[in-house]
């Protein structure tokens, strides 16, 4: 299982794969399965493991486009999506927070100022 995420993490499934497959495809059973979870517990650490995964898509993804032979736009366009992607797990890194901090404070959370 660590020889997968560290050959994803190289970008060795290549540009095509790692971006549609294990970018696109899991993305979208991920984002699915968690807007379903309905606890903040719970939306907090399947965020938070989605976020380890997508780092290491992100990382694949830049690995790939540095290894990528062909169209040299495409490999660019590959890293500046590893570049927003990583910005997108920063964001669900502090929503996953929230989230978990909530339903550990049993779902009231005060905000300073208000």
């Amino acid at each position: 299982m660590f020889s997968f995420f560290k050959k994803l993490r190289s970008g060795d499934f290549g540009l095509f794969e790692t971006y549609w497959f294990y970018g696109v495809v899991v993305g979208i059973i991920a984002n699915i399965v968690l807007g379903f979870i309905t606890s903040d517990i719970g939306f907090g650490i399947l965020g938070l493991i989605y976020v380890a995964y997508g780092t290491q898509v992100a990382l694949g993804l830049w690995g790939a486009a540095k290894k990528y032979k062909g169209l040299k736009a495409l490999a660019i366009l590959s890293q500046i999506i590893a570049v927003l992607s990583w910005l997108s797990l920063i964001l669900l890194v502090f929503l996953a927070l929230s989230s978990l901090f909530s339903g550990l404070s049993g779902g009231v959370v005060e905000y300073v100022g208000s």
